[in-house]
């Protein structure tokens, strides 16, 4: 009776002292997370290119190679256009997977991304989703309006 006693608190020591999961260091790592696994909030720490950025909204766009992602920067990060970065913080579920950043920091200026071909149908499937991309369209109509002040 004592050693399955003693088997049970060992058994539970080592369940108690487990090593959390370590970070999703990859864009694609992050993207391949299917929506129970994003929901779950695991650990993201990665290094990316800023392809765009509002941060009177906390918007923040990364891309590595072609890989982009969504990143909610909860506080001013100072970094522009082309800044490489180490985005640590958490994956959400969402209609793709996003990060909300804890820390940002930045690690110098990246290469240039080259922005990619992207069709109006790639656009309206998101299939492009937070990456730099080049269209060519004709305006029909447009209705000014300002936004964000």
């Amino acid at each position: 009776m004592k050693k399955l006693a003693g088997a049970f608190v060992i058994a539970c020591s080592s369940i108690a002292w487990a090593a959390p999961p370590a970070p999703l260091t990859t864009l694609k790592a992050i993207h391949s997370l299917s929506h129970a696994e994003a929901a779950k909030s695991p650990e993201a720490a990665f290094e990316a290119t800023v392809t765009y950025r509002r941060a009177n909204e906390s918007n923040l766009f990364v891309q590595d190679g072609d890989e982009a992602i969504y990143v909610y920067a909860k506080t001013d990060f100072k970094m522009s256009p082309g800044d490489r970065v180490l985005i640590r913080g958490k994956v959400h579920d969402t209609f793709r997977p996003i990060v909300s950043a804890d820390a940002v920091t930045v690690l110098g200026r990246g290469a240039p991304i080259t922005p990619v071909p992207a069709t109006y149908d790639q656009l309206i499937r998101s299939e492009r989703d937070c990456m730099l991309v080049r269209v060519t369209a004709k305006v029909q109509s447009a209705d000014p309006v300002i936004s964000s002040g």
